[in-house]
């Protein structure tokens, strides 16, 4: 092969035959810059001229220094090809349009080398090959795309590139980096625009409104459809559905409104082995928040959780409403606490006046049913089993505690017990009533109603419907007598389809006396009978015994107990032969108002005298002390 070794003459003159040699190795072109011609030696020796004002010099192969050979093809590429172990170099390339590489590039060879491009790419840089290498590993990685015209800063400064599709950057088209594990690693930050809810900085082809912007200083944007979904703003806060941010304080804001009429946030396992979605609540888990799913033991299922001695507490309008401490005791309007014994009910409702210290059991529906508070005994030791109870054992109670100064103290019990032995639908039971005397701090049961229907005040055993130990008052409370049985004070006696019976007090004059009525075929109980204030018994119906007539108005109380008097004038009450304890009445007709007066030993009212000095018919009764005789009048019979 011949090398060709190109002279400039920079003067218009043709070169010497001197000047040019066409020997073997040594073959030389004369270039004359000056009026742009080109001379050569042919075989002869003569220097001969190439072409006048040659606009292009058209040859197959060019080789500079036995190593670099440029060559063209069909396409009218120009090709620089090392011949040999040589290698090209390019100290300076400056190029107007682009710049094709058909075959393997090197950079460097050493960990140190690096390719450095500090200026804009205002063309494109093809890669149409598979493969290149840049940096010191050797290893071979296939890529194919270009860099488009957009600008990059900084552009490349690495000893490592790896590029997968990579096209127009300048917006015209898809793009995307990564490495075989689909990362992108680089060692300074990537710098975009900051971008609209519109156009987002960060998205992707074919849906340009949607991906990431960033709408303020510290602050990066969601956008769905050309509309904000979610941003996280400077304060950390993540708000959905909104721009507003939140305020101090919030982690999370979920805002905005749909179709619905409200928003909501999911947290959904959709496993169908024992799964469920939990929000943990702080570093160390102390407030969880666990929601079922379709498996079946945590289907619809809500659990809250804490750790340690955490509480659970409820607050409405900034005030605590509900606790439940770590023990599972339940304070309603506060922290449950300590009661009688050193005991925490597992409910308690607290609070400071009627409405905060209140529970209340209501139901709203038209029918007969009320409402219910119950409680359940079982003898099972452990919760969801039952055991049968056994007499005596307590089914419920409700105790009244007061505050003495340093401790609480019952005050009164009303308990109710198994009152037998129970069996199948078979549960008797009684009903005590206990209080707490002045000075104690024990409890006394009072009354009680056992399984047969027995009352008893006083008697832990009652034998009858009311068994009293102790004085029984039954009050008026000012009323007079009135034979109607139902609204009289006293002691009411009824048998079925019999009428009434009674025995009632009453109170006239300043007097009490007792009354007992009795019923005849049914109707209104009349009275039969009155012990009056002064002891007398007084009768509806005459006793069935001898009447004698005296009408002298003195009474010989061995002859008789029972007289019939008319006097005929005026005299004195007087009774002969006076023995202790002796009763009887007095039919006495006045029959022209005459002044009736009282022995010495005759012990009646004055009262009594001015009524029976008038004329009519009356009835007395009397009653014997041995001394002396007492009187009473009953009132005018006719």
């Amino acid at each position: 092969m011949t090398t060709i070794l190109l002279k400039n003459k920079n003067t218009s003159a043709v070169p010497l035959a001197g000047d040019l040699t066409n020997a073997a190795g040594g073959a030389e072109l004369a270039l004359n810059t000056a009026d742009k011609r080109m001379y050569a030696k042919n075989g002869g020796g003569t220097v001969i001229e190439m072409g006048t004002n040659p606009t292009e010099l058209t040859v197959d192969n060019l080789y500079f220094n036995g190593n670099t050979i440029i060559s063209t093809d069909t396409n009218g590429n120009i090709n620089l090809t090392p011949n040999g172990t040589g290698s090209v170099v390019i100290s300076k390339l400056q190029v107007t349009g682009g710049i094709q590489f058909d075959g393997n590039i090197t950079i460097g060879n050493a960990s140190s080398d690096t390719l450095t491009i500090n200026s804009t790419i205002t063309s494109n840089l093809i890669f149409t090959d598979n493969t290149y290498d840049i940096g010191a590993s050797g290893a071979t990685r296939p890529r194919t795309g270009y860099f488009g015209t957009s600008v990059i800063t900084p552009l490349l400064d690495t000893t490592t590139l790896e590029v997968t599709n990579i096209r127009a950057l300048d917006g015209t088209a898809s793009a995307s980096i990564a490495n075989s594990t689909g990362v992108f690693t680089h060692a300074t930050a990537t710098v975009f625009t900051a971008g609209t809810v519109s156009a987002p900085a960060i998205t992707t082809s074919g849906d340009t409104n949607t991906g990431i912007f960033f709408p303020a200083a510290d602050t990066i944007a969601f956008a769905e459809g050309g509309a904000e979904a979610m941003r996280i703003t400077s304060a950390g806060i993540v708000d959905i559905g909104g721009t507003s941010g939140g305020s101090v304080g919030e982690l999370l804001v979920v805002e905005g409104a749909n179709s619905a009429g409200h928003r909501s946030a999911r947290i959904n396992n959709t496993s169908t082995t024992n799964g469920y979605s939990t929000l943990w609540l702080g570093s160390s888990n102390d407030g969880i928040l666990r929601g079922g799913s379709t498996a079946a033991a945590f289907t619809d299922q809500l659990t809250l959780l804490t750790s340690g001695a955490n509480p659970i507490t409820i607050y409405t309008n900034n005030t605590e409403r509900m606790r439940i401490d770590s023990s599972g005791k339940i304070g309603i309007n506060g922290s449950p606490q300590t009661g009688v014994s050193a005991q925490v009910e597992v409910l308690q409702v607290l609070g400071t006046d009627g409405a905060t210290s209140t529970a209340a059991v209501k139901r709203y529906s038209a029918d007969t049913a009320s409402p219910n508070l119950r409680t359940y005994k079982s003898r099972a030791s452990s919760i969801g089993t039952d055991t049968i109870v056994q007499s005596g054992d307590g089914v419920g109670a409700w105790t009244g505690y007061g505050y003495d100064g340093s401790a609480y103290i019952n005050a009164a019990l009303i308990r109710m017990d198994v009152d037998g032995t129970p069996g199948a639908n078979d549960m008797p039971g009684r009903i005590t009533f206990s209080t707490t005397a002045d000075g104690a701090s024990a409890l006394t049961e009072r009354m009680r109603i056992d399984s047969s229907g027995n009352v008893g005040i006083n008697v832990t055993s009652p034998v009858t419907r009311l068994d009293v130990n102790g004085i029984v008052t039954i009050r008026n409370n000012g009323g007079t007598f009135n034979t109607t049985p139902n609204t009289n004070y006293g002691l009411n006696f009824q048998a079925t389809n019999s009428g009434d019976t009674y025995i009632t007090s009453y109170s006239s004059g300043g007097s009490t006396a007792l009354a007992f009525a009795t019923n005849s075929g049914g109707g209104a109980a009349v009275e039969r009978m009155r012990i009056d204030s002064d002891g007398n018994a007084l009768f509806a119906k005459a006793v069935r015994a001898t009447i004698t007539t005296d009408n002298d108005l003195s009474f010989d109380m061995n002859a008789a107990s029972n007289f019939k008097c008319t006097p005929t004038g005026g005299g004195a009450l007087t009774f002969t032969n006076i023995t202790s304890g002796q009763t009887g009445n007095i039919i006495l007709v006045n029959n022209s108002n005459y002044a009736i007066t009282a022995a010495a030993t005759t012990k009646v009212s004055s009262t009594c005298l001015a009524t029976i000095s008038a004329t009519g018919t009356y009835w007395l009764s009397y009653y014997s002390d041995g001394t002396n005789v007492y009187v009473a009048n009953t009132g005018a019979l006719a």
